[in-house]
């Protein structure tokens, strides 16, 4: 199963944020449980091992804090632009007001994790968590439970495209070379990779290789751009944007239904590299047949 925790905080004060603060937010998150149980969080800094001895995972998406209330994007010089919609522009800043609102959302995708996380955080209800130089006091936290493999298995499988929004910075890991450098566009080969070792991880199912699936699909528009995410030498840049991904003409609906599965599972727990610090937020949404639009 998945837990899913939802911070509801609260700004003590004014203070600013970067546009994209991912980062800023598992450090916050990381921070709030090594209080209570450093051994749990040294395990969702670090990740387990995968099973078969294939590398290691990480137990926990974060996902980038945003404000509902009392925030308001800048960028250079221009005029501030009250928030939501989110995400706020590119290589600005948040500004926060004092008692502005906001959550953080935080996912623990392994059962045996769950409880110690739901410890940690219910302690800090009523207190401060600094993100970054921002205190904010959770107000409350909301929990719920997903199942991973109903979320697959709800899948029709009767779709002729899905358009995919890139949220937040997102990178594919290469399937073979350096693993040093980073895939920076949705190609159907890592995309699949990624999204089948994420629902592998999650429901422990024996599914097909990624470049059997990804032969049945193509990529039909793309509207993306990459982003630098200003947080050391090493922070690996990624892309956002828009692209269409659609089933090739022989692709039998077994093989839509396993995609359709796999982004729907993507939705929830991210997708691509470096999603314990906001990357790889995506959005789907699937075009039925005969409701066909030319990009």
């Amino acid at each position: 199963m998945i837990t899913e925790f939802v911070l509801e905080l609260v700004a003590e004060e004014g203070c600013t944020l970067p546009a994209f603060a991912g980062y800023e937010s598992r450090a916050a998150v990381l921070s709030a449980v090594k209080e209570t149980d450093e051994s749990l969080a040294k395990i969702l800094h670090d990740g387990v091992e995968f099973p078969g001895g294939r590398g290691r995972r990480s137990v926990v998406v974060v996902r980038a804090i945003r404000f509902s209330k009392g925030a308001w994007s800048v960028v250079g010089g221009r005029s501030p632009r009250r928030l939501p919609p989110w995400p706020p522009a590119h290589g600005g800043r948040v500004v926060v007001e004092a008692g502005a609102q906001g959550e953080l959302k935080v996912l623990i995708l392994r059962d045996e994790y769950a409880v110690g996380f739901m410890s940690a955080l219910t302690s800090r209800i009523g207190k401060v968590i600094n993100v970054a130089a921002c205190p904010l006091r959770v107000a409350s936290v909301r929990i719920s439970v997903l199942d991973p493999a109903k979320i697959m298995g709800d899948a029709g499988g009767d779709w002729v495209g899905a358009d995919l929004r890139f949220v937040t910075p997102t990178y594919l890991n290469p399937l073979t070379g350096d693993m040093e450098y980073k895939i920076l566009c949705p190609d159907p080969t890592h995309l699949m990779a990624s999204a089948i070792a994420i629902a592998r991880f999650v429901t422990g199912k024996d599914l097909p290789r990624p470049e059997e699936v990804a032969q049945h699909l193509y990529i039909s528009g793309l509207d993306i751009e990459t982003i630098k995410v200003e947080k050391g030498e090493q922070t690996p840049t990624g892309f956002t944007g828009w692209a269409k991904l659609r089933p090739k003409k022989e692709a039998g609906g077994e093989v839509r239904k396993l995609v359709q599965g796999l982004l729907r599972l993507a939705e929830v727990t991210g997708i691509g590299g470096n999603r314990s610090a906001g990357y790889g937020e995506v959005r789907v949404r699937f075009e039925a047949a005969g409701n066909e639009s030319s990009e």
